[in-house]
């Protein structure tokens, strides 16, 4: 951890106290900071300094005073020295004179420091740049369902019998992702429609008839067309980056009020809601009935999700479909109408920390084999019952939700190399 390259702390700065429990503060503080704590790490405390160092993490031939030197000249010395050495961390005097305040007051937990300034959290800048640059790209999609028979079934065990035929009306949300009109939604917003019908436009005043290209009811993705030209389109982003905590926007056209804009943050990732690749973005952003197949939005202004499902009954709580899940599909959807995706033929099980103690295995990753389907490119390979999959094509797989959406990708027919663990070692297997 060294050195302390801010200055020498003078002992005088710091309330009087024991020695030996300023030097177990600071390597408490320390440690909860994240640094690295040698063995072999000094701490020097004398009655005109504190000093820490540990003399093993220097390069060779270069010692603690050549670094201070250097540090101590400032300027450009001093920034590159924070480059090359960034784990030769100071302890500050304001964090050490924190120390002793908690030491003589008995705390045990990390203390805000009195002389620090804190930032005031005045929220996010304007939504208004993503509502006017994406708002335009976002559709509203109606449905018609048309029943012949004069027979139609309401709730429960009832059903109206009249002249028919009957139609039904649904609605949802959609974006536009190519000038020709190509557009993403979610497979249950077109799920049965015999007709569908888009509305374009800020004002909903443009409506065309469009006609479904492709679908994947496992995904809950769609892609259909309309007959049009020169339209604004969104940007697809990266929904590999996003991170807990970021700011989001949701826009689509909640209980018919089209184009309607709500924000929050991302609440969670990696949900799983039951289908055998969910991989769900979790988002406080305000999502009802209408809103699905919208886009989620960045505040870069790019697509991150499909707005697809709700909790019933809870506040809060939506969850959207990661575009980068959508993009590995919608070429497939455009040239073939449906996705053909690789198979394996194994059945498999979380491992559990008791699961993995009894395996052998030092951590309680991979998936385990519970059955392996006869005739299947997993008895071929020879995948045997008990085994636990570690890596799929020098992908590792850390939990039983990632080999489904790692092996629906692989292009089918692709011989790949499968890492699995069995009697205690590794085995590569293809």
């Amino acid at each position: 951890i060294i050195p302390i390259l801010e200055g020498r702390i003078r002992r005088r700065d710091i309330p009087e106290y024991p020695l030996d429990a300023l030097r177990e503060a600071i390597i408490n503080a320390l440690a909860h900071r994240n640094y690295l704590i040698p063995s072999e790490v000094q701490i020097f405390i004398t009655p005109s300094m504190i000093k820490i160092r540990n003399p093993g993490s220097f390069p060779p031939g270069v010692t603690p005073e050549d670094l201070e030197a250097v540090w101590r000249s400032g300027g450009a010395g001093r920034e590159a020295l924070r480059e090359e050495l960034p784990l030769h961390t100071a302890i500050t005097a304001e964090e050490v004179e924190q120390l002793a305040f908690s030491f003589e007051k008995g705390v045990f937990w990390r203390e805000a420091s009195t002389s620090s300034q804190l930032e005031s959290f005045s929220g996010p800048p304007s939504f208004a740049p993503i509502a006017e640059k994406v708002n335009p790209a976002v559709v509203t999609v109606y449905t018609t369902k048309v029943y012949k028979s004069p027979f139609r079934f309401g709730p429960g065990e009832f059903f109206f019998f009249g002249p028919g035929p009957y139609k039904e009306q649904g609605m949802g949300s959609g974006f536009i992702i190519t000038p020709d009109g190509y557009i993403v939604t979610n497979y249950h917003v077109i799920k049965d429609a015999d007709e569908i019908k888009v509305a374009v436009g800020l004002k909903n005043k443009e409506k065309y008839e469009a006609k479904k290209i492709g679908w994947d009811e496992k995904t809950d993705v769609a892609l259909i067309k309309i007959n049009a030209h020169n339209l604004p389109t969104v940007v697809l982003g990266d929904s590999d980056k996003v991170k807990v905590g970021d700011w989001v926007v949701a826009i689509g056209s909640p209980f018919e009020f089209p184009h309607t804009l709500t924000a929050g943050i991302v609440s969670a990732k990696g949900r799983r809601l039951g289908g055998p690749y969910d991989d769900f973005i979790q988002t406080d952003a305000s999502i009802n009935p209408g809103n699905s197949g919208g886009p989620l939005i960045n505040m870069n202004q790019e697509v991150i999700g499909i707005n697809t499902a709700i909790i019933m009954g809870g506040q809060g709580i939506g969850f959207a479909i990661p575009i980068n899940l959508a993009k590995e599909i919608l070429p497939q959807l455009k040239s073939r109408g449906k996705v053909i995706r690789g198979y394996l033929g194994v059945l498999i099980q979380k491992v559990t920390p008791e699961l993995a103690e009894s395996f052998g295995l030092r951590e309680d990753k991979g998936a385990l084999v519970t059955e392996v389907i006869k005739g299947s490119p997993a008895e071929s390979a020879g995948i045997k019952q008990g085994d636990i999959i570690l890596e799929f094509e020098g992908k590792k797989i850390n939990n039983i939700s990632e080999l489904p959406r790692i092996v629906a990708k692989t292009e089918v027919g692709k011989k790949v190399e499968i890492k699995i663990f069995r009697n205690y070692k590794e085995i590569s297997l293809f």
